[in-house]
């Protein structure tokens, strides 16, 4: 992004810099902006501070448009070249239960806007390969490198996706985390649910892999179907009970 007549450019920001920018920003100094524009562009403060504000404001904007992908209208990249490997976005239509709960444990973790890198090394990957936890780990210590431009519509595309699927299995997810006598932070409650929906799948935790290779959609539709027939066994007894058929 070029700025005051091409003088100066603003080069590509990573990851890791976004999130430099997040805890400048944070800071609430009136100069942060400046600060921050300078830094990346390499153009002096005294010229920045010169700018009337409605000019500065304007290269402000543009910036966070064209450098950090937030616009609305920002690009969305299914595949991209990094360090000489090809990235693709996975297959939603494949989701797994395990690329599912892994995704949800990071966005309700506090400290989920300083793990963009963990998250796009869920939704990306080598081409033609499958989703492993320890290979991903491994992709997060690299993508903490990666252009933040290839963070903002993939994650908004994921997450639209993943409302969308816990709409369609709302009964599932009414009333959790919602015990207030429970002090234990949410995120950590909300691994351990997850882990014990697991076990529940099948309660044996060496074979816990195996579980997380489901589809979400038949992942879900199993629990669906446990919980219709576990309702439809109570109302069945509370109806013979309230016939007087219980010996």
């Amino acid at each position: 992004m070029f700025l005051l007549d091409k003088k100066y450019y603003i080069k590509e920001i990573t990851i890791k810099e976004f999130y430099e920018i997040q805890n400048k920003l944070m800071e609430n100094n009136v100069h942060s902006k400046l600060d921050i524009i300078s830094e990346f562009s390499n153009c002096p403060l005294y010229i920045l501070r010169n700018l009337g504000r409605e000019e500065f404001l304007d290269i402000w904007i543009d910036f966070l448009k064209n450098n950090l992908n937030l616009a609305e209208t920002s690009t969305f990249y299914k595949t991209f070249s990094f360090n000489n490997i090809t990235y693709e976005f996975i297959d939603l239509n494949k989701l797994t239960i395990g690329e599912f709960i892994d995704m949800d444990i990071i966005n309700r973790d506090p400290q989920r806007y300083t793990k963009l890198h963990d998250m796009l090394a869920i939704l990306y990957r080598p081409i033609d390969s499958e989703y492993d936890v320890e290979d991903a780990k491994k992709r997060a210590d690299i993508f903490i490198d990666l252009p933040i431009k290839y963070s903002g519509k993939s994650i908004h595309y994921y997450f639209n996706y993943a409302n969308m699927i816990m709409h369609n299995y709302k009964g599932l997810f009414d009333g959790e985390l919602e015990d207030e006598d429970n002090l234990e932070p949410k995120h950590i409650r909300n691994i351990r649910n997850w882990y014990s929906t697991l076990i529940s799948i099948n309660e044996d935790p060496t074979r816990l892999e195996e579980v997380t290779k489901l589809s979400v959609n038949n992942f879900f539709n199993f629990l669906a179907y446990r919980k219709d027939k576990v309702t439809l066994e109570e109302e069945y007894l509370k109806n013979k009970n309230r016939n007087g058929n219980i010996n």
